[in-house]
């Protein structure tokens, strides 16, 4: 894969290469959710310059989970919370 920037152009080689376009959060129809001081987006999470003691992520999706299991590996206590009987309840 061939990538470029304005410095200049790297080609990168590897047995596997994951293409991460991001993805756009769904807020849930949830009552002062997005009039909360305390709620963040996954992009949100990706700048905190501060350790969170603890977190709840609504959604046990890939995201979700990717994030929980960052902040876990942080020192958070970390929590999911989804509609779902399972964890991954959309995929096989």
């Amino acid at each position: 894969v061939r990538v470029s920037d304005n410095s200049g152009q790297e080609t990168l080689i590897a047995d596997r290469i994951f293409i991460n376009t991001g993805a756009t959060p769904i807020w849930p129809n949830i009552d002062g959710l997005l009039a909360s001081e305390h709620v963040y987006s996954s992009t949100d999470l990706l700048v905190k310059d501060k350790q969170l003691k603890e977190l709840v992520i609504l959604g046990s999706g890939p995201i979700g989970l990717e994030f929980a299991s960052m902040y876990a590996q942080f020192g958070s206590h970390v929590t999911i919370i989804d509609k779902s009987s399972k964890i991954l309840g959309h995929f096989e």
